[in-house]
């Protein structure tokens, strides 16, 4: 058994090269739970430990990291989250977040199926790390504690939180038997979509950036919706720009509004006397053309874009609601409403907006799922497109029943 002081055990570089011997880790682990359960000052002298290591070297943040799987790893796993809360959500929740991102691999095996498919041992065994499911007997501890916290985890660790919840969603059952439902999931989808609700409102407050992690957000909430349709369908609608934000959201926005304005009118008290930097040049603007009817009322979020697009997470929302999907779909595909600028081109326009993964998308999977809704979104799609290329121009008469129909295009979109 480790040096049983804490400190000591933080900073001895015998300690530290034991740490990283397989052999050794899981007695930290043990060490670190008996420190919590033991004794009467054991929680401070965890704390103490997990605390002391500031990324010095490679092993002394693997000695911190193992007693961070003390928690989720002991058999009283909900118990011991509890006790150390304040300490995992203490310094903007750096250790919430070590936490998550080593129960997405220590509380996860490799996919088996990924051995299954692959005829190269080497190569399944180097992918490993991308294709995981759930080692259960971890996650339901967890899982009851975030969703009881869910505030502070929300607001704390909403990326790598949200990344669980997709795992989860993406990789149970919805039952384990007829009328048994499959414990935590609805954990997981509550949580995974006020996560989004948060990042959504982040974003409308403006001054954020996510470094490109929204999408697994997204991703977490579409998943949760067979679990939360109604909740899912307005979340989605609203990303998409077709209903007005929430309430709450639009709350949030005007009050973020107005402590710019007083920030401004305070620096601008302040700086008074000195001389200001002129307002940058820009180019002027035509009017704003209206939206489309099956389009968004605004710009739609890129990431939100991308995770309704790449297939499998829009199919949670298929399956709960195909209407919904069909509208939201629309929405993602067909571009916001343009300015009529003075340098616009004169190339035929389609209106639609840039779709990431070319051609593919998640349409195959909405024929399979709710074939009605996956057609009119074809219908849809090509019919407005190609009025938008043709500008409702060109056409060419077609007899369909005895009576003439307008076929809007030219000849190269029909060759």
């Amino acid at each position: 058994m480790p040096n049983s002081r804490p400190c000591q055990a933080s900073t001895s570089s015998n300690t530290e090269s034991r740490a990283a011997s397989p052999r050794w880790q899981q007695a930290f682990r043990l060490f670190g739970q008996r420190l919590l359960e033991a004794s009467a000052d054991g929680q401070a002298r965890w704390r103490q430990s997990v605390e002391s290591v500031k990324d010095a070297s490679a092993s002394a943040g693997l000695l911190r990291d193992l007693f961070l799987d003390s928690l989720f790893q002991a058999t009283n796993a909900t118990e011991l989250l509890n006790r150390t809360w304040d300490t995992l959500t203490a310094g903007n929740g750096a250790l919430l977040n070590r936490l998550l991102d080593r129960f997405l691999f220590v509380g996860s095996l490799p996919d088996p199926r990924l051995v299954a498919l692959s005829d190269d041992q080497e190569e399944a065994t180097r992918l490993q790390h991308l294709l995981r499911i759930p080692f259960w007997p971890y996650w339901g501890p967890l899982l009851t504690v975030f969703h009881a916290r869910r505030g502070d985890v929300v607001r704390l660790a909403p990326y790598s939180a949200a990344r669980i919840c997709a795992l989860w969603l993406r990789t149970t059952p919805d039952e384990l038997g007829p009328h048994q439902p499959m414990p935590w999931r609805t954990h997981a989808a509550e949580l995974a979509l006020g996560i989004a609700r948060e990042i959504q409102a982040r974003n409308a407050e403006g001054h954020y950036y996510s470094a490109g992690s929204d999408r697994s957000v997204y991703e977490a909430a579409l998943y949760a919706a067979p679990l939360f349709p109604d909740a899912a369908a307005a979340l989605c609608l609203e990303l998409a720009g077709r209903k007005d934000i929430s309430p709450e959201i639009a709350g949030r926005v005007a009050k973020a509004r107005r402590r710019r304005q007083e920030e401004r009118a305070r620096q601008d008290l302040e700086g008074s006397g000195r001389s200001k930097a002129p307002p940058p040049i820009g180019m002027p603007r035509g009017r704003r053309r209206p939206a489309w009817p099956d389009g968004p009322r605004g710009k739609v979020d890129r990431e939100f874009q991308e995770a309704c697009l790449v297939g499998a997470p829009v199919t949670a929302l298929i399956k709960a609601d195909p209407d919904v999907a069909l509208e939201v779909l629309l929405a993602v595909s067909i571009e916001e409403p343009q300015h009529d600028d003075f340098a616009r081109s004169s190339l035929p326009e389609c209106g639609l907006s840039f779709w990431p993964e070319g051609d593919r998308g998640p349409f195959l999977q909405f024929f399979h799922l709710a074939p009605s809704q996956a057609l009119s979104l074809v219908i849809k799609l090509t019919n407005f497109g190609t009025h938008r290329y043709t500008e409702d121009q060109v056409w060419l008469d077609v007899m369909v029943d005895g009576e003439p129909r307008h076929w809007y295009s030219d000849s190269n979109v029909f060759r």
